[in-house]
C-alpha cells in the first residue's frame, strides 16, 4: 500500500497557450492550493524563440495578466513568468525545477486526428518531470458539475504518489462542491477507499461488482449524465499500472463529450518508501 501523502509545497506552475482558456485554468490551480497556504501561484507562458519576438512577448503579457487578475479577485498572489525558449515544453520543465514546484497545471486540447494524449507539449513535460502533472479540458465551469467521475486503472493502488494525487482529487472535489462516484474494479476500488476515504456516502447505492478496467470505463459511458465532470487517474509509461488505454481514453471522451470538464491526473514520482 502506498504511503500517506508527503508535505506539499502548495505551488503550482499553470503553463499558459490559449487566452479562453486561463480563466477555467486558474480557476483549478486555486482549488488545488491547501488551506491556509501563502505560496503563490505561478503562471507561465512560453513563447518560442525567434521573429516577431516583441509580438510574442506582448501575447504573454496579456495572458499572464489575466491570469494574475484572476488569482487577485481570490486573493490570492500570482507570479507570471514569461519566457522565450526554443522548447516550449523544456521551458516548462526548467520554471518547475526553478521554483521547486509540487504540481504542474496545463490546459489541453486535442489536435485534429490525434490518436493519444501523450503528443508534443504534454507528452514531454509528463515523461520528464517528477511533479504531479494535471491535464485539463475545461467545459462547463467546473463548479456547476454536480457529479465528479473518478476512474482509477487496475493496479494504480501500488503506485506511491496515489495519496498525494487523490488528495488533489479530494481538494478539487470539495472545492468545486461535486460528489464523487469512484469507478474502478474492485480491488482497486476497495484500496483508494481505504486510501483517500472515497466511500460512498450515507443511502448511496453500493457500486457494482467490476472485474475488469473494460467494464469499468464502459459503465462510466453508460451511467455518465451531462454536466458531469471526468477525471482518469493516469500514470507514466512504466509504471506499473500503465496501459496504452490511458493515453487513448481522454481523445475518445473529448470526441464523444465535447463539452464535458475532463481531467487527467498522474501522480507524482517518489520513492517507494515514501519519504
Amino acid at each position: 500500500r502506498p504511503a500517506s501523502p508527503r508535505q506539499e509545497t502548495g505551488r503550482v506552475l499553470v503553463p499558459l497557450a490559449a487566452p479562453q482558456r486561463v480563466d477555467a485554468i486558474m480557476d483549478l490551480a486555486l482549488m488545488l492550493r491547501p488551506d491556509r497556504c501563502a505560496e503563490p501561484i505561478y503562471p507561465l507562458h512560453v513563447a518560442s524563440s525567434g521573429p516577431d519576438e516583441s509580438a510574442r512577448v506582448a501575447v504573454a503579457e496579456r495572458l499572464l495578466g489575466g491570469a494574475v487578475a484572476r488569482a487577485a479577485a481570490a486573493n490570492v498572489s500570482a507570479i507570471p513568468l514569461a519566457r522565450l525558449d526554443s522548447n516550449v515544453a523544456g521551458g516548462i520543465l526548467r520554471a518547475a525545477t526553478e521554483f521547486r514546484v509540487g504540481a504542474i497545471l496545463m490546459g489541453w486540447q486535442p489536435q485534429r486526428r490525434a490518436i493519444s494524449l501523450m503528443q508534443g507539449i504534454p507528452e514531454r513535460v509528463v515523461t520528464q518531470s517528477t511533479q504531479a502533472v494535471l491535464i485539463y479540458h475545461p467545459g462547463q465551469p467546473l463548479a456547476t458539475a454536480k457529479r465528479l467521475w473518478v476512474l482509477a486503472p487496475p493496479l494504480i493502488e501500488h503506485h506511491p504518489g496515489l495519496p498525494d494525487a487523490l488528495r488533489l482529487v479530494n481538494r478539487i472535489a470539495a472545492r468545486a462542491g461535486t460528489h464523487v462516484l469512484l469507478a474502478a474494479t474492485d480491488t482497486t476500488r476497495r484500496s483508494i477507499e481505504t486510501i483517500a476515504g472515497m466511500r460512498p456516502g450515507a443511502g448511496a447505492k453500493e457500486p457494482p461488482a467490476l472485474a475488469t478496467w473494460t467494464e469499468v470505463t464502459t459503465a462510466v459511458a453508460r451511467a455518465r449524465a451531462e454536466g458531469d465532470a471526468l477525471l482518469l487517474l493516469s500514470v507514466r509509461r512504466g509504471a506499473l499500472a500503465w496501459q496504452p488505454s490511458l493515453e487513448r481514453l481522454p481523445i475518445e471522451w473529448t470526441a464523444r463529450w465535447p463539452e464535458a470538464n475532463l481531467l487527467i491526473v498522474s501522480p507524482p514520482l517518489v520513492p517507494a518508501n515514501g519519504d
